[in-house]
């Protein structure tokens, strides 16, 4: 009966919030979110040319208004002579030089609009688990186009508009005013685990919440909801669920069975960052991450500068089509990716990013100086070796890696011999310690590095 009443609940919540709480939320507003969703629910389906048409007057209104009105891209233009007048976008956008973070670090407030000004934009602030943090602006319009992205990110995965979500974040932010508390009651509906506290006692009080509540959608860093799928398995907890969002860290093949067995549905991998909100992200055929290209222009570029072809790997660089607070002008995420040779088979036209391969962090070095992605060889060692349930590579010199692992159900007396077998066929001549750990633990922000380079 306590079951029935709390599907009741949920329905009639979900029906309040989708019908009159986010419509009357927007017009208190004068929000553009729902409108905006409307517009990209269209805009997906948009014909290749008229969206390359939208892209380049898109790129060529952003730059323009950069130029005209920040400090930072008046100087940078003007000393080399770029007239963007003449520019033909997005052909000739590699004229423009590569944004990095320390240039947004040093020069925060030269990359700020003069035609806004801090006092009409919000802030956020990156997490800095590379060691660089930085503070970003963006502009009303610009927050609420990309809560909209969001939205509809979120519908193809399977999430209804207003249904409740289990969340597992780090440092959840808690309401502390009435109109933030009346919003996280009528518009976000979410039950938060903080990732900084996950443990045995934590993950039991959540999967009771989300059972007791009848939750049917979960949405958090990618490897926490492993270890919460892995704790539900181990513990024969049963939760079905009709939507999993992951996100904010690499989803690697062998963690999205495990969720996905934990939970039977099927996982949405999502990529974005904190300076220009979601990149890219899957639709229900899982072909690749469609590309955001309504607010993001991508570019993958090879470490020698040169544009990297489809299905070759290179650096990440975005430019916000929406952001005239602070315009990010072709902005160096820090991470590498691969462009998809093939078309999604849904149908839609939004260009595919066939997968994230790591940070710029997270690329070991081999003594040759030869890269290696830290998550690739994470996701081979883990499906070659049995016995290993977390596991994390730090490399501090360039002729040893430290490993820490997690043991699995099936570890054994080998499994250490075959893991140092492994890697050593990849890093020849290089010393391999292993470390058997409890846990891997988390960054600051709750996020977990599968690789980390200090060299």
């Amino acid at each position: 009966m306590l079951r029935v009443y709390e599907k009741m609940s949920q329905f009639i919540g979900e029906a309040l919030s989708k019908h009159l709480f986010y419509p009357l939320w927007d017009i208190k507003d004068r929000s553009v979110r729902l409108r905006s969703l409307k517009e990209l629910n269209k805009a997906q389906w948009m014909p290749l040319e008229k969206r390359s048409v939208m892209i380049s007057r898109k790129l060529t209104a952003i730059i323009k208004h950069a130029y005209e009105t920040t400090r930072y891209y008046k100087e940078l233009f003007d000393k080399l002579g770029i007239d963007i007048d003449k520019l033909e976008l997005p052909r000739e956008i590699e004229s423009i030089p590569i944004l990095r973070k320390d240039d947004i670090r040093n020069r925060t407030e030269n990359l700020i609009s003069l035609a806004y000004g801090k006092s009409v934009l919000l802030k956020s602030k990156t997490g800095g688990s590379t060691g660089t943090s930085l503070e970003v602006w963006a502009d009303k319009e610009c927050v609420e186009r990309r809560n909209a992205a969001a939205i509809r990110s979120d519908m193809w995965a399977g999430w209804r508009l207003g249904a409740m979500r289990g969340a597992l974040w780090g440092n959840p932010t808690k309401p502390d005013t009435l109109k933030k508390r009346l919003y996280s009651m009528c518009i976000q509906r979410v039950e938060v685990l903080d990732t900084i506290t996950m443990n045995d006692a934590t993950l039991s009080a959540f999967a009771n919440t989300l059972q007791a509540k009848a939750i049917k959608h979960l949405f958090g860093h990618s490897h926490s909801l492993f270890l919460f799928a892995d704790y539900c398995l181990f513990h024969k907890i049963s939760l079905v669920m009709e939507s999993i969002v992951a996100t904010s860290m690499m989803l690697i093949d062998n963690e999205r069975r495990i969720i996905e067995d934990a939970f039977q549905c099927k996982v949405q991998n999502r990529y974005g960052c904190e300076e220009v909100s979601l990149i890219a992200s899957e639709c229900s055929c899982y072909d690749g991450l469609h590309v955001n290209t309504d607010h993001v222009f991508v570019e993958i570029i090879k470490d020698d500068g040169i544009k990297a072809q489809h299905g070759e790997m290179g650096r990440i660089i975005v430019t916000d089509l929406i952001n005239y607070g602070m315009p990010f002008i072709r902005y160096e995420v820090g991470d590498y990716g691969v462009m998809a040779v093939k078309k999604c088979s849904c149908g839609r036209t939004l260009p595919l990013l066939e997968k994230v391969v790591g940070r710029v962090a997270d690329f070991l070095i081999k003594k040759d100086g030869t890269k290696v992605a830290g998550i690739s060889l994470i996701e081979r060692t883990l499906t070659k070796v049995v016995g290993i349930k977390q596991m994390q590579i730090i490399q501090d010199k360039i002729d040893c890696l430290i490993v820490k692992i997690v043991h699995g159900d099936a570890y054994s007396s080998i499994t250490n011999q075959r893991l140092i077998d492994e890697l050593a066929a990849v890093f020849q001549g290089v010393k391999i310690d292993i470390l058997t750990v409890e846990k891997i633990d988390q960054d600051k922000n709750g996020k977990y590095r599968f690789a980390v380079c200090n060299l």
